[in-house]
């Protein structure tokens, strides 16, 4: 996020202009004084682009915001807002996994898997580009010829390798509840949601919602 500040016609008055993420819109509030001029120029291209913000602070109410820029790591290691590569209507192909037939013990925690595979493959190719696995779920025949829950997992960022990669990796633990998916068409509004992201050479999961903290490996894992 970048602030710059310009010259006013009053000294006792200073502008700055940030270019600021729509969903931190109301994280300014609580940094403005009571003598403020918020302008809304609008929002960029189809909505999903930065807001162009500026106020109008007296000295006596000025304050430094602190607002921690969308999609960097901060002081307490985490990723807040990260920017998800996404190809809207793209056709992609992953993996489908069988929740219904999960192991009980993977019950509720097999993203950790997907996770786990993520970050040894990263790690072994010194990956430092950004990518995210994404998520989506539905009602599916594809196991035993049988209704029940599936997720797809699909890479959007990665060479065509990982997804061999996460194939064998999510096989060798989940067993025959995995599969490779038929092609799918990439929907924002179908309900995909992201699961891990790759960024810097780090692998980060979501910790909260928003909020991303690097994998860590679990200790027998």
């Amino acid at each position: 996020m970048a602030i710059e500040e310009s010259g006013s016609a009053s000294p006792y008055a200073r502008f700055a202009r940030i270019k600021l993420h729509p969903r931190h819109r109301h994280r300014l509030e609580p940094l403005m004084g009571t003598e403020r001029e918020v302008f809304e120029r609008g929002v960029i291209g189809d909505g999903k682009e930065p807001l162009r913000l500026q106020w109008n602070l007296a000295p006596a109410e000025s304050v430094e915001p602190e607002i921690h820029c969308p999609g960097e790591p901060s002081m307490v290691n985490t990723l807040e807002y990260p920017d998800h590569p996404w190809k809207e209507r793209s056709i992609a192909y992953g993996v489908e996994v069988a929740i219904d037939r999960l192991p009980p013990e993977f019950s509720g925690k097999w993203l950790r898997t997907v996770a786990s595979v993520t970050d040894a493959w990263v790690r072994s190719k010194d990956f430092k580009k950004t990518a995210t696995l994404w998520m989506w779920g539905t009602m599916s025949i594809n196991f035993a010829n049988a209704p029940g829950w599936s997720e797809f997992v699909v890479p959007v960022g990665l060479p065509k390798s990982f997804l061999g990669h996460l194939h064998e990796g999510l096989s060798t633990t989940l067993k025959d509840c995995v599969r490779f998916s038929e092609a799918v068409q990439l929907v924002r509004d179908d309900g995909w949601a992201a699961v891990c992201h790759i960024q810097d050479g780090v692998v980060w999961v979501e910790e909260d919602t928003d909020i991303w903290t690097p994998y860590r490996k679990e200790r027998g894992a």
